[in-house]
């Protein structure tokens, strides 16, 4: 499911700062800075509560949808029972 709403909810774009970052931190210079390296380190950490309640909200609207389609077609399906059940009596 694609994800751009702008801003605080941009998911790729903190998605992919977030690899960023994480491919930086496994640099041994980065940790030469000890300041940086901290800095870097509450970036990632609030991009990955970020990226992660993301995540889990793209999920959870998948799912609604999925369940949403689920509950069209059971109430189609009983509208058609009923139908026929009509032209039986």
């Amino acid at each position: 499911m694609a994800m751009n709403c702008g801003g605080i909810f941009d998911y790729a774009a903190k998605a992919e700062k977030l690899e960023e970052l994480n491919q930086a931190l496994e640099d041994p210079k980065v940790w030469e800075d000890p300041q940086r390296a901290q800095a870097m380190g509450k970036e990632k950490k609030s991009l990955e509560d970020v990226v992660l309640v993301l995540h889990q909200l793209a999920q959870q609207l998948n799912d609604t949808g999925e369940l949403f389609e689920l509950l069209r077609q059971l109430v189609q399906d009983q509208h058609h029972i009923l139908e026929r059940f009509l032209l039986l009596a």
